[in-house]
């Protein structure tokens, strides 16, 4: 990826863990400087499954990765269904298409709707990355004038062949950050009876720590993509108290920098 892209990564993998931070303490999250909190996604059965941030020149939806025995019990629906919201869209995983439908769509778009257009960014971690990737494509069919650019980390796969397809072609501003160590990139399984695959190129940020789910930690994902521009990392946390998390040994301490340097253009 472009440096650019690189700094966006490390800004978004930082709401990707305040997204499971959010979940954790009751809905509160470090909003970073310049953005105001404009909505929360989720309900009572699914709770701070993300959020909308929004700046004088973007919006940004996140949503969170799994955190409890409901949402693992989404994670293993695998069954492939159609994808209802793209008439040639192939397959989807039932259980995230099912999360979607029931907790995100409706209201996502409904603010979409209000909200005067400006560059939109989906972003989230592993299961938040399926909903974006879902959210992705939807957003693009359905909702006029909008055509978000997509970041997921520690993304499952999401659909078969069709659906990756249609998801590429509509989608061509995505990146798929992914850890080749890490175990849920590679979840589902592909089978003949279910042929997973997954979207978008993937973008390495490889890393290896003792225990296999560490491998799939956001905080570690956050530490990996930091080492690609540490000065720019630092600045971020610097600006913005609380909202990257403590990792070791790749990030180093936050140095002071200016506010203006911390966030991407």
């Amino acid at each position: 990826m472009a440096a650019s892209s690189w700094k966006h990564a490390i800004f978004l993998s930082a709401l990707a863990y305040q997204a499971g931070q959010a979940y954790a303490r009751g809905g509160a999250f470090v909003v970073p400087r310049g953005y105001r909190l404009v909505q929360t996604l989720g309900g009572a059965d699914y709770p701070f499954l993300g959020f909308v941030l929004e700046s004088r020149s973007r919006l940004i939806a996140v949503f969170r990765g799994s955190q409890d025995l409901r949402d693992l019990l989404t994670d293993f629906d695998q069954s492939l269904i159609r994808f209802p919201y793209a008439e040639r869209g192939g397959d989807t995983h039932r259980g995230f298409t099912k999360l979607y439908t029931r907790a995100v769509r409706e209201p996502l778009l409904r603010l979409l709707q209000r909200k005067k257009r400006k560059p939109l960014i989906l972003a989230g971690f592993s299961l938040g990355a399926a909903l974006a990737t879902l959210a992705g494509l939807d957003i693009t069919l359905h909702a006029k004038g909008w055509s978000p650019a997509v970041y997921t980390f520690g993304s499952p796969k999401v659909g078969d062949a069709a659906f990756a397809g249609a998801y590429d072609r509509a989608v061509p501003r995505s990146a798929r950050v992914a850890n080749r160590f890490d175990p849920v990139t590679r979840f589902p399984a592909s089978t003949k009876q279910r042929p997973y695959t997954h979207v978008a190129r993937k973008r390495e940020c490889d890393f290896r720590r003792g225990l296999l789910l560490d491998n799939h930690k956001i905080r570690n994902y956050f530490a990996c993509l930091a080492a690609k521009d540490p000065l720019y990392a630092r600045q971020l946390a610097a600006a913005n108290p609380g909202l990257c998390p403590v990792v070791h040994p790749i990030y180093p301490a936050p140095l002071s920098a200016p506010a203006k340097a911390a966030l991407p253009s």
